[in-house]
C-alpha cells in the first residue's frame, strides 16, 4: 500500500487548456487527488509561487513564456519544487541546459504514460529531501542542546578511532582541560600528558586493559589543566568491538568533578576528623537508628557497658535482656523517659541526663547521658546520638570537654559560612605560618587549604613588596600589634586582587601573643569602582581643558560652589586665587548691565520655562577689563518637590569672537560708506556732465529743427559730437558699474579695455601683461578679480600723482600673482595705508582666499596679490 498522501498541489505551464487538462488526467490516474493551476506567463508564476506546491510540470515553450524562464523564476524563491518539462520533441543540447538549470526530467507529450510514475517518484524524493534538511536541521539544534547540556553539567565527550588512533573532543572537553581547539591537537599521548604524574600509570593501564572488555569502564583521576591548576576528572567510556572481536573505537565521557571530589575529601576528612574525636573520647558514644538499633559505638561505650564492641552494635537501646535501667532513686527508669527516646520519639536534644544501669551481675554504673536527634539535610529525623559517662570519675572533664567542643563547632560553622576570609597564624613559630583558612579564604584566593597552611601568607603578594600598607602591616607584626590594611595580592591564576585585612592578636592567659587572626575581605571591585570614578573625573578634565571650558558646580541649598583651574584662568586668576565661598560671590564680578538678565534666564531654567541657562554676559577681568563670557547650564538634581539642589555648567571666553564681530561690523559699515560714496560719485558725472551734455544738446536740437538756415553740415558736426561724447561717458560710467561684456570675451580682454579706457581719461601710460588671468578663474569669480585691479589702479591714478602704472601677472606653483607697480609718491603715512580703497581690496582678496601685500617709497607704489586655483563659492 502506498504510504504518500494522495493530496498532490500542481502548476501546470501550459497555454493549451485541453493539453493541460491531459496531463492533470495522467496524474489522477496514478491516484492522486490534484490541486491544479495553470499559467502561462513569469507574472502568473511569480504570484502561484507564493503558496506552497508539491510539483512543476511545464511546456517547452509558450507564447509569452518558456521553460527556462520558468526554472529561473522558481530557483530565484529557493524552495525544492520538482519541474518536469512536457513538450513536444526538443534538441539534445536544450534537453541537457534544461536538466543544468533545475529540470527532474523531460517527457514528450507523446509519451503522457511516464508522467505520472514520475511524478511520484519526484514528489516522494522531494519529500524524503525535505525530511533529510529537517533531520539535519534538527540534528544541529541536538548538537547545540548537547553542548549546552556538557557545559552546564560540567561533562565533555571524546571518541577514538583505534585503528587510525584519531582523537575527537568536544568542546566542554577542550575547556575542561583549558585548552583551545585550534592550537592543540588531541591524541592519546597528548591527553595522558596532561594526567597527574601520580596518576598517568594507572590510567593508561585502565584504557588498555578496557580493550580487551566489552563492559563500560570508568576511573577517577587528576589533570594539570595549562593554568596549571590540578582538576579532578571522572572517564566513563566503552569500547566498540568488530564482529571479529576486535577494537575499533573508544568513546566516553570526562566530567570535571573538581568540585565534588573537594566535598568528598572535605566530607572523608570530616568523618575521619568526627571518627577520631569519637573514639578519642573516653565518655561512651552510640548512635542509634530511627528504629532504636545501635548502629555504632566507641570503645568507651564497650567498656563502660562492659560488652564487646560488635555485641553493643545491633542490639536495641530498649531491650532490658542484659541490662536495665534506673532513676536515682533506683526505681526503673520507663523506656519513654530514656534520653534516646526523648530524643527520637519526640526530636529532643537531652543533655545531663543521670541515671543508672543494673548489669546481670548486680553491679550498678552511674550514667550521665546526653542525647540528640540526628537529621538528615532536608531536615528529617534518621536516628539519635547519646553520649555517657560515669559520673563519679568523668563528670566534670566531659562537662568541659562538652561546652569546648561545642564552641569549636560553632566558631568553625561560623567561620565557614562568613563570606570573608579567615586566617590564623601561630605567632610562636618562626615566620608565623598559617594553621587554619576558612572556605571563603579558598575560594577568594583559589588556593586549597593544604596549599596555604604551613606557610606565610607573603607567597599572595608574588614580589610586589612595593606596597606602604605592606610595610605598615610588617611593622605592625614585628611588634605583636594589629591593625586595619589593604592589600595588593595574587590569587592562585596570578589574576590580581584588593584585600582589606583586619588583623587581631590573641593572647594567653599569661598576656603573651600566641596567634593572629585575619579577617579578609575581597574589595577588588570596590577598588575598580574608585580607579574607574578617577579615569572619568580625568577625562572630564582633559575634556574641559580641550574645550577650553570652565567648570562650575554649585550646591543650590549651602551655596557651596567649586570651580576648575580655568574657571579662574579666564578672569585672570589662579584656582587658589580667585575665592569663591558661595555663588552669591560671583555675582560681584559681572557687570551691571547685565545682572537682571542673567538672574532671568537662571531663574526661566529653575521655574523649567527653558531646559537649560545660556546666556552670553561680561564678567571682570583681574586686570580690570571686561572679558565677555558664554555661560551654559542647567539644575543637574531637585528635590522631591522640585527645589533645585544642583547647578552644573560652563563658561567660555567668547571675548575675542566678539571684537571680530565688533570688527566685521565696523568693516560692513565702511563697505556701506564706500557704496555711498561711488554711488555720490555716479551721480554727480549723471547729474553734471551727462545732464549738461544731454540739456546742451536738447537746445541745440530744437534750434536746429526750428531754423532751417542753420541745417548745414558744420552745424550737424556740431550738433552730433555732444551726442557721441555723452555716449562715450555713458559707456564709461556702465563700464566702471560692472563690466557687462566679460561674458563675451573673457577677464584678460575685459581688464585691457577698462586699463585703455582709463589709460585715455588719465593721460597716465598704463602698461600691463595678462596673459595669465585667460581661464584662471570660474566665471563667477572674474568679476571679483577685475575689481581688485580696478581699484588698484583707480587708487594709483587718483592719488599717487604717477605718470606710469604697469600690471604684470604670472603662474607660480598653479597660483595666480598680480604685481601692480607705480612710479607716484607712495604711502606717506599709515593712515593712507589703511585707506577705504585698499581696506576694500584686502577684502575682497580674502574673499578669494588669497593674500595682499604691498611696498611703498617715495618712488612708488608695488602692490602683490596672490590668488590660488581653486575657489569654493564667491565672498565679495
Amino acid at each position: 500500500m502506498n504510504s504518500m498522501p494522495k493530496e498532490l498541489a500542481v502548476i501546470i505551464i501550459e497555454d493549451s487548456i485541453s493539453d493541460a487538462a491531459l496531463i492533470e488526467h495522467h496524474i489522477v490516474s496514478q491516484g492522486f487527488a490534484v490541486r491544479s493551476l495553470r499559467v502561462e506567463t513569469s507574472a502568473e508564476l511569480n504570484k502561484a509561487l507564493e503558496q506552497p506546491w508539491d510539483i512543476v510540470i511545464s511546456d517547452f515553450r509558450l507564447p509569452q513564456f518558456n521553460a527556462i524562464t520558468a526554472l529561473e523564476i522558481l530557483s530565484r524563491t529557493g524552495k525544492d519544487i520538482p519541474f518536469i518539462i512536457v513538450s513536444q520533441a526538443i534538441g539534445e543540447g536544450v534537453a541537457v541546459e534544461l536538466m543544468r538549470a533545475g529540470a527532474v526530467d523531460y517527457i514528450m507529450k507523446s509519451s503522457l504514460k511516464r508522467l505520472g510514475p514520475a511524478v511520484e517518484r519526484e514528489v516522494r524524493e522531494a519529500r524524503v529531501r525535505a525530511a533529510a534538511r529537517e533531520s539535519a536541521r534538527a540534528l544541529s539544534e541536538n548538537e547545540q542542546r548537547l553542548r549546552a547540556a556538557q557545559e552546564v553539567a560540567k561533562i565533555g565527550s571524546w571518541e577514538t578511532d583505534l585503528k587510525t588512533l584519531a582523537v575527537n573532543w568536544s568542546h566542554e572537553t577542550y575547556r575542561i582541560f583549558g585548552l583551545n581547539p585550534q592550537s592543540f591537537a588531541a591524541t592519546h599521548e597528548a591527553f595522558l600528558s596532561f594526567v597527574h604524574l601520580d596518576d598517568r600509570a594507572a590510567v593508561d593501564q585502565a584504557f588498555r586493559e578496557s580493550l580487551q572488555s566489552p563492559e563500560r569502564h570508568s576511573i577517577v583521576h587528576r589533570i594539570v589543566a595549562t593554568d596549571g591548576s590540578t582538576k579532578f576528572v571522572e572517564e566513563r567510556w566503552g569500547i566498540v568491538f568488530d564482529e571479529a572481536g576486535n577494537p575499533q573505537k573508544a568513546f566516553g565521557t570526562c566530567q570535571d568533578i573538581t568540585e565534588r571530589k573537594k566535598l568528598e575529601i572535605e566530607v572523608v576528612e570530616r568523618e575521619m576528623f568526627l571518627q577520631s574525636v569519637i573514639e578519642s573520647q573516653i565518655n561512651g558514644i552510640v548512635v542509634v537508628s530511627a528504629t532504636g538499633e545501635i548502629t555504632l559505638a566507641n570503645d568507651s561505650a564497650a567498656q563502660i557497658l562492659e560488652l564487646q564492641r560488635d555485641k553493643v552494635t545491633g542490639r536495641y537501646y530498649q531491650q532490658a535482656d542484659y541490662w536495665k535501667q534506673i532513676d536515682l532513686n533506683f526505681q526503673p527508669l520507663p523506656v519513654e523517659v530514656l534520653p534516646l527516646s526523648r530524643a527520637l520519639q519526640q526530636g529532643q536534644t537531652v543533655t545531663g541526663f543521670e541515671h543508672g544501669i543494673v548489669f546481670p551481675d548486680g553491679t550498678t554504673k552511674w550514667l550521665s547521658v546526653s542525647a540528640a536527634p540526628i537529621r538528615a539535610a532536608g531536615g528529617t529525623q534518621n536516628g539519635a546520638v547519646a553520649s555517657f559517662l560515669e559520673i563519679t570519675e568523668v563528670y566534670l572533664q566531659r562537662e568541659r570537654n562538652l561546652q569546648q567542643l561545642q564552641r569549636l563547632r560553632l566558631q568553625e560553622h561560623a567561620m565557614n559560612s562568613s563570606a570573608s576570609g579567615v586566617i590564623i597564624s601561630d605567632a610562636r613559630l618562626p615566620d608565623m605560618p598559617v594553621t587554619y583558612v576558612n572556605a571563603a579564604f579558598t575560594k577568594i584566593t583559589g588556593f586549597a587549604a593544604h596549599e596555604v597552611i604551613g606557610k606565610n601568607c607573603r607567597f599572595l603578594h608574588r614580589g610586589d613588596n612595593d606596597q606602604e600598607d605592606l610595610r605598615r602591616l610588617r611593622e605592625a607584626l614585628k611588634r605583636f600589634e594589629g591593625g586595619d590594611f589593604v592589600l595588593r595580592n595574587y590569587d592562585k591564576s596570578g589574576k590580581v586582587f584588593y584585600s582589606s585585612l583586619n588583623i587581631a592578636p590573641v593572647s594567653n592567659e599569661a598576656g603573651a601573643v600566641t596567634h593572629f587572626v585575619a579577617i579578609q575581605t575581597d574589595v577588588t571591585e570596590k577598588m575598580r569602582a574608585e580607579a574607574e570614578l578617577e579615569s572619568a573625573r580625568e577625562r572630564m578634565e582633559l575634556a574641559l581643558t580641550g574645550a577650553q571650558l570652565g567648570l562650575i558646580d554649585t550646591d543650590m541649598v549651602t551655596g557651596e560652589t567649586f570651580f576648575n583651574a580655568r574657571f579662574a584662568e579666564i578672569l585672570g586668576y589662579d584656582q587658589g586665587e580667585l575665592i569663591v565661598n558661595k555663588a552669591a560671590d560671583l555675582w560681584t564680578h559681572l557687570h551691571a548691565d547685565d545682572v537682571d538678565r542673567m538672574q532671568q534666564a537662571l531663574a526661566d531654567h529653575i521655574n523649567g520655562l527653558a531646559d537649560r541657562m545660556e546666556q552670553e554676559y561680561r564678567m571682570r577681568h583681574k586686570t580690570g577689563r571686561w572679558v565677555w563670557i558664554l555661560a551654559r547650564g542647567r539644575i543637574v538634581a531637585r528635590a522631591a518637590d522640585g527645589t533645585p539642589k544642583r547647578y552644573t555648567g560652563t563658561i567660555l571666553d567668547i571675548t575675542e569672537r566678539k571684537e571680530q564681530s565688533e570688527r566685521i561690523l565696523e568693516l560692513s559699515q565702511r563697505l556701506i560708506a564706500i557704496s555711498e560714496t561711488e554711488r555720490a560719485e555716479i551721480s554727480s558725472e549723471l547729474h553734471d556732465v551727462l545732464g549738461q551734455s544731454l540739456v546742451l544738446t536738447k537746445l541745440n536740437l530744437l534750434r536746429f529743427l526750428d531754423d532751417k538756415n542753420l541745417r548745414t553740415p558744420e552745424n550737424e558736426k556740431l550738433l552730433l559730437e555732444p551726442i557721441s561724447e555723452t555716449l562715450r561717458k555713458a559707456r564709461e560710467i556702465s563700464r566702471r558699474l560692472t563690466p557687462s561684456h566679460m561674458k563675451k570675451v573673457g577677464l584678460a580682454l575685459a581688464v585691457e579695455d577698462m586699463l585703455q579706457s582709463a589709460a585715455t581719461l588719465s593721460r597716465v601710460e598704463i602698461q600691463h601683461d595678462l596673459a595669465a588671468l585667460e581661464n584662471f578663474f570660474p566665471e563667477n569669480w572674474s568679476i571679483n578679480c577685475y575689481r581688485i585691479l580696478q581699484e588698484a589702479v583707480t587708487n594709483a591714478l587718483k592719488h599717487s600723482g604717477a605718470s606710469r602704472v604697469v600690471i604684470a601677472t604670472r603662474r607660480i606653483d598653479k597660483n595666480l600673482e598680480i604685481e601692480i607697480t607705480d612710479n607716484g609718491k607712495g604711502f606717506s603715512d599709515a593712515a593712507d595705508a589703511e585707506g577705504i580703497g585698499l581696506a576694500l581690496m584686502r577684502e575682497r582678496v580674502r574673499g578669494l582666499r588669497g593674500h595682499m601685500f604691498f611696498t611703498s617709497s617715495p618712488q612708488g607704489l608695488t602692490l602683490h596679490v596672490l590668488l590660488p586655483p581653486e575657489q569654493q563659492s564667491p565672498t565679495a
